[in-house]
C-alpha cells in the first residue's frame, strides 16, 4: 500500500528530524503517523509522552474503541474531560458519563435484588425453622 510505504518513510524522516535538531520534539507526529499505521502499542506510547489534546484526544479514542489497549469508556470519559474544549470532546464526554451512569444504576439494581433474595432466604429458613413450634408456643 502506498500509504503505508509514505507513513513509514515519513516516520523515518521524523526519527532522523529529531536527531539533528534535538530541541524540536516530534513525538506528536509520530504518535500519529503510528496510529495511522495502526500500530497503537507505539503511539499509545509516544501520545502519553505529549502534554497536549491532540494526543490526548487520540488516546480517549483509543481506550474508546480498544485500539491497542483493552477497551476502557471510564479512561476514555476521563481524558476526553481533559479536554472538553478540544474537537467533539465535549459530546463524547456527556455521551460517555451517561452510558457510565446507566451502568452504575443496573449494577446498583442487580446488588439490591441479590441482597432482597437473600433476606427473602433468611425470612424463609427462619419461618421454615418456626413453622413445627408454632403449636407448642401457642
Amino acid at each position: 500500500n502506498v500509504n503505508r510505504i509514505a507513513a513509514s518513510n515519513a516516520i523515518d524522516f521524523f526519527y532522523l528530524l529529531s536527531e539533528i535538531k534535538k530541541e524540536n520534539d516530534y513525538t506528536l507526529e509520530l504518535g500519529i503517523l503510528q496510529y495511522r499505521l495502526e500500530n497503537y502499542p507505539i503511539s499509545l506510547k509516544l501520545f502519553s509522552k505529549c502534554q497536549n489534546d491532540i494526543a490526548t484526544y487520540y488516546m480517549a479514542m483509543m481506550y474508546l474503541n480498544g485500539l491497542g489497549i483493552s477497551k476502557n469508556i471510564k479512561q476514555a470519559r476521563d481524558l476526553f474531560g481533559k479536554i472538553k474544549h478540544y474537537k467533539d470532546s465535549n459530546d463524547w464526554y456527556k455521551e460517555l458519563d451517561k452510558t457510565i451512569k446507566k451502568e452504575e444504576v443496573k449494577t446498583h439494581i442487580i446488588q439490591v435484588k441479590v441482597i432482597i433474595r437473600k433476606l427473602i432466604l433468611e425470612t424463609t429458613m427462619t419461618l421454615g425453622v418456626l413453622y413445627p413450634l408454632l403449636p407448642v408456643l401457642h
